[in-house]
């Protein structure tokens, strides 16, 4: 039972840090093109 907690653990984590990376991806993105704009 505790393997499945630890492996349950290590997916979240991993699937955190895509959606971090997704959501700074399209940050630097929307920043970008609004810097754009404004210039």
């Amino acid at each position: 039972m505790k393997q499945k907690v630890d492996n349950f653990e290590v997916l979240q984590s991993s699937i955190l840090k895509k959606v971090v990376e997704y959501a700074r991806q399209e940050y630097n993105l929307i920043m970008g093109c609004t810097l754009v704009e404004m210039s």
